[in-house]
């Protein structure tokens, strides 16, 4: 899990392992080097977009096992409970927008479906009349995971429940829905781009392809790289300290401007592991937060196992509010994984035989503090949520000025 560091003519190499091969894929690192020599080098983004979403050779479109038996696991993985109080939320938020047609639960970036199954399970139990009041759609755009869920979900598709696939949200304009976007995990695996600080310059660095292996440099950062960072970094009043790293999440801010055109009354629902924005530029983590996982395994390597490992980073949800915010997404409550099922009632589900997989969910030093839950709401009054009702954050903790009004 080394790296190491050299400057050459203005270059940063990352070694990998094996001798300094880019090994992995060799269809994808031969795709993407053939793309470096046509077209000149690319930003981070363009790498790790091609090396987790390439429609012939990325990660996502690989054999890859998501789970305890692949390179990572979610909280869906870990019991159905998860699934359950989610449906439990869902519901909650189903009967408060009471739309005049079908209520709209979109869920995006659904990996295999397993939140989906667990949440229908759950409302096939406990309240079989909803399904004539929703409609579940999944958006996916990998044709091999809708091809997954699909399996795994053919009870419920055999059953009548309303389930369909979506490609985008992008589906839903101009009309907009009324309804519920769910995402678990969506946003930390969207392509980022990484930048440094120099001297109180902003640099962002690209990729080449040289003597058989990917070399990473610095150079001019874009206009909107700089233009996110002058938003959502120096006008929050921090300040990055001279040869910090980190990552800026430009399809983050374009993901959370779509989801408020698409919803015109209802609620957003954002898990995911992150920071506001002043802990996430914090000095104490000046090397970014960039992440790759194969086989539970921990590396900083982007370069090293290409199209065999993920690739993550930590979301900025500071810049995801005041984003939603400009789009007409009123921010309802910002939380931890801990406090949000608490509040739906885990504690109630929480027997002899499952206490330690209850704990996993919610143990303050693993995903109950890490994982972070932000909800939005759009067209209606501040719902009062389930979910949000031991809230250890308030406006407060989204930005040091309270910029951010909860239910405003």
């Amino acid at each position: 899990m080394s790296r190491d560091s050299n400057q050459n003519k203005g270059e940063q190499q990352w070694q990998v392992q094996d001798g300094g091969c880019a090994v992995g894929n060799s269809l994808l690192v031969r795709k993407i080097a053939n793309r470096i020599a046509k077209d000149g080098p690319i930003n981070f983004s363009t790498y790790m977009d091609m090396v987790l979403y390439d429609p012939e050779y990325g990660y996502y479109e690989s054999d890859v096992v998501i789970g305890w038996d692949g390179d990572f696991y979610t909280s869906e993985d870990i019991s159905s409970i998860y699934g359950e109080l989610i449906g439990k939320q869902l519901l909650e938020a189903v009967e408060l927008i009471s739309s005049d047609g079908p209520v709209t639960i979109v869920e995006m970036g659904p990996g295999r479906g397993t939140v989906c199954r667990d949440v229908l399970g759950f409302l096939e139990r406990e309240f079989p009349a909803i399904r004539s009041k929703i409609r579940y759609i999944l958006i996916e755009r990998s044709a091999k995971m809708v091809k997954f869920q699909r399996n795994l979900l053919h009870r419920f598709l055999a059953d009548g429940w309303p389930l369909s696939w979506s490609s985008g949200l992008e589906d839903f304009l101009p009309e907009g829905i009324e309804g519920i976007v769910f995402s678990n995990e969506l946003i930390d695996a969207l392509p980022v781009h990484r930048i440094i600080n120099r001297a109180g310059t902003i640099q962002e660095y690209f990729v080449t392809y040289k003597d058989g292996k990917f070399v990473e440099f610095e150079g001019k950062a874009s206009g909107e790289v700089e233009e996110h960072v002058r938003r959502f970094v120096y006008e929050n009043g921090i300040v990055l300290k001279d040869s910090m790293r980190a990552e800026v999440n430009l399809n983050a801010v374009r993901w959370m401007q779509l989801v408020g055109r698409v919803l015109r009354k209802g609620i957003a629902v954002t898990v995911d592991y992150g920071y506001p924005s002043y802990e996430l530029y914090s000095a104490k983590r000046s090397d970014g937060t960039l992440l790759c996982y194969v086989q539970h395994q921990i590396s900083d390597s982007p370069y090293n196992k290409v199209g065999y490992q993920d690739i993550t980073s930590h979301v900025d949800f500071t810049a995801l509010a005041l984003v939603g915010e400009e789009s007409g997404l009123s921010v309802t409550g910002f939380t931890n994984q801990q406090s949000f099922l608490l509040g739906l009632g885990i504690a109630e589900k929480t027997t002899g035989s499952n206490e330690a997989v209850v704990g996993r969910l919610i143990h303050p030093d693993g995903l109950g503090k890490t994982h972070k839950v932000l909800i939005q709401h759009a067209g209606m009054p501040a719902p009062r949520l389930a979910g949000l009702k031991y809230r250890p954050f308030f406006s407060s903790s989204m930005l040091k000025r309270g910029a951010v009004h909860v239910g405003g």
